[in-house]
C-alpha cells in the first residue's frame, strides 16, 4: 500500500531511477522507500543545484543535500505505462530513443493532465523568454543558440558550437 500524500490522492504513482551517486548511496543505506518530489515549486524552473532548491524553498524544508550542479539540467522523461505506453513529459531520453530500447511504440492520443509538465505554464522563469532573436528589451530573457548575436544583458547563449548535447 502506498500513502495517498505520496500519490497526491490519484491511484498511479511515478517511480525515479536516479543516477546520482549520492542519491543511490542513501537509497542502499535505508531499508524504507523514499518519497522524493521535484525540488521545485510547481511552475516554476527547475534548479540545477542546491542554491536554486533553497532559493524557491527557503526555510520551508529542513535539508537540502548538496550533490552539486546537474549533468545536464534537462527535466526527467515521464512515461505513462498504465495502458499503452505515452510520454506524459519529454525529457532528456528522447520517444526515439525509447522506442529503440524499450522496443515499444508510444500513443500520440492526447490525455488529461497525469504529470508535471503538462500544464499550460510549467517551468517558468517569470519573464518573456525570446528564442532565436536579437535582444531589444532589458525585461525579457533571450536564448539563441550558434553564434547569432553579441552578449546583452539577459542573453543566453545556450550553445556557441550549435552543439544539443552542450
Amino acid at each position: 500500500k502506498v500513502s495517498s500524500l505520496v500519490t497526491n490522492n490519484h491511484n498511479t504513482l511515478a517511480v525515479r531511477f536516479p543516477s546520482h551517486r549520492i542519491v543511490r548511496m542513501i537509497l542502499k543505506k535505508i531499508n524504507f522507500p523514499l518519497a522524493m518530489p521535484s525540488a521545485n515549486l510547481s511552475s516554476r524552473l527547475s534548479p540545477i543545484n542546491a542554491f536554486d532548491v533553497f532559493d524557491d524553498f527557503k526555510k520551508k524544508i529542513k535539508i537540502i543535500i548538496n550533490g552539486g550542479n546537474s549533468k545536464i539540467g534537462i527535466e526527467s522523461t515521464v512515461i505513462d505505462l498504465t495502458s499503452r505506453p505515452k510520454i506524459l513529459r519529454p525529457g532528456l531520453i528522447s520517444a526515439k530513443e525509447l522506442k529503440r530500447l524499450l522496443k515499444i511504440n508510444f500513443s500520440n492520443k492526447k490525455s488529461k493532465i497525469r504529470s508535471p509538465g503538462m500544464l499550460k505554464k510549467h517551468y517558468s522563469p517569470g519573464i518573456p523568454v525570446i528564442f532565436g532573436k536579437k535582444p531589444t528589451k532589458i525585461n525579457h530573457a533571450y536564448l539563441v543558440f550558434g553564434k547569432k548575436f553579441k552578449s546583452r544583458f539577459n542573453y543566453f547563449n545556450l550553445s556557441k558550437k550549435a552543439d544539443l548535447k552542450e
